[in-house]
């Protein structure tokens, strides 16, 4: 499984980029997910790599804000609509 994962990975994104993500900022946003109960992380990181490059303060300020607009239940409506992180990680305009 984890094989199959990562060669998803390496055919969407640019080895570059892949290389460039720092892990220990990984590793806190999932912990900062598992806190908000995400329980669909894997397919995070398959289809939304990109969110897992985003500072670790960024990322919880910018979370912190959809959180604020669409409520405590921001969780289960990112489960089902994925593009409502965009605004964590799309520079803004």
């Amino acid at each position: 499984m984890a094989e199959q994962i990562v060669e998803e990975l390496l055919s969407k994104y640019e080895e570059s980029f892949i290389s460039s993500l720092d892990v220990e900022n990984i590793k806190k946003i999932i912990a900062f997910l598992l806190d908000e109960n995400c329980s669909f992380i894997e397919e995070l990181i398959e289809n939304c790599l990109v969110l897992f490059s985003v500072e670790y303060p960024n990322f919880v300020e910018r979370y912190n804000g959809l959180k604020e607009r669409y409520g405590e239940n921001l969780i289960d409506m990112i489960s089902s609509n994925l593009s409502l992180l965009e605004e964590i990680y799309l520079p803004e305009m």
